[in-house]
């Protein structure tokens, strides 16, 4: 007996030694991995894409490396790399519901909704029962406008993972696009109520900020108390939250709502408390910059929304006040081409401040909607002589 025994464990210490390593165990040692958004991403691409050039790869752990490559490209807004990656996955594993739907999230944020809408039914048609395909497919219904079928999306990922606290923070997200304010709010509240565990450990962001969900829906809760015009109910809840979570969002936000409301003074006080949590919060430093361009302090507004757009560079709200802080210091030449960087740096911005403009006469807007380069410049060069044009 205690041969055999002996034997057994022999064979087995063999089998261990030569077994061929599990799916994932060699993207792991390689570190291959998805990166958080703002920690190392481009690490991870650096070794995944060194791991796939090995020739011994299965085409399952082939399949994944080119997953996790394409997703950190995903977080750098390599929307290219990361839609080729997902299709050449595809080929090695066609039978993976989830490369169908982070492909198809690219092609939604393209744009291309025909073909995003293939892909979610591809998944489906692979995993009936994804909710992360359910999610997206809702995304996909609400920007074509079949908000029934979005509606109905949402519902049933939540349904399907009821204590997903994603897939109900989109649902109201949805309900908040489609002007549903008190289904917003009902949505807001029913997960804090619910005080799900994902609310604590599952992440979100806020202005590209890494938060809990708790954080994040508190925030959303306030900004659509102020929609629906009860400000002194938004006022307490971000009281309650700066008590129970003191931090630079909490400030921040508190700090951003006093500023809607005129009350300078207290808005500049709540932002540099906001500051003394997270020097390198980006919107902190544009809305002081804000803060102190409405209190005539422009060469201190400047050096605000210059720090503002060292941390993110691409936001044409700072370019847009730096421009008109400059301007009222008489540096025009600086102001004009601020300005103008504003528009063509963030395609959401351009479109907000360029409707803008065409409500207050300063350029016609094609039939269609559309404008040209020319008529945009145009119009953002008046402004910019305008000193009553903000």
């Amino acid at each position: 007996m205690r041969t055999q025994g002996l034997l057994s464990a022999l064979v087995f210490a063999l089998w261990v030694a030569v077994a061929p390593a599990r799916a994932g165990d060699i993207l792991a040692a390689e570190g291959c991995a998805v990166s958080p958004k703002f920690e190392a991403p481009r690490d991870a691409i650096q070794k995944c894409t060194a791991l796939l050039r090995r020739a011994d790869l299965s085409n399952g752990d082939r399949a994944e490396a080119l997953k996790n490559r394409a997703r950190n490209e995903r977080w750098l807004d390599l929307m290219d790399q990361a839609a080729i990656d997902y299709e050449e996955a595809i080929k090695f594993a066609p039978n993976d519901a989830e490369l169908h739907w982070r492909l198809g999230w690219i092609a939604t944020d393209r744009g291309n909704l025909t073909y995003a809408a293939t892909l979610v039914d591809q998944a489906l048609a692979l995993q009936p029962n994804s909710a992360d395909a359910y999610d997206l497919k809702g995304a996909i219904a609400s920007r074509t406008g079949d908000m029934a079928l979005a509606k109905s999306a949402y519902d049933k990922a939540v349904a399907l993972e009821p204590d997903k606290v994603m897939w109900r923070h989109n649902r109201a997200l949805f309900f908040t696009r489609i002007g549903a304010q008190r289904e917003a709010l009902a949505e807001l509240d029913e997960l804090l109520r619910l005080n799900l565990k994902e609310l604590d450990t599952a992440e979100s962001h806020v202005k590209g900020k890494a938060v809990t969900y708790r954080a994040r829906v508190q925030v959303d809760r306030a900004n659509m108390l102020d929609k629906m015009g009860r400000t002194a109910e938004a006022e307490k809840a971000l009281d309650q939250f700066v008590a129970a979570d003191p931090g630079a969002v909490s400030y921040g936000y508190r700090g951003w709502h006093y500023f809607e409301r005129d009350d300078f003074a207290k808005a500049a006080s709540d932002l540099d408390k906001a500051l003394t949590y997270d020097r390198n919060f980006w919107i902190l430093y544009e809305l002081r910059g804000w803060v102190f361009g409405y209190t005539n302090q422009y060469a201190e507004a400047v050096a605000a929304f210059s720090i503002a757009l060292q941390l993110n560079p691409t936001t044409g709200s700072s370019y847009w006040g730096r421009a008109v802080s400059l301007r009222e210091l008489n540096k025009q030449d600086e102001a004009l081409k601020d300005a103008k960087m504003a528009i063509t740096s963030d395609a959401t911005f351009r479109m907000r401040k360029l409707n803008g403009l065409a409500k207050r006469g300063y350029f016609e807007a094609e039939h269609d909607g559309s404008f040209t380069r020319e008529a945009a410049y145009d119009a953002v060069t008046a402004c910019m002589i305008d000193k009553g044009c903000m």
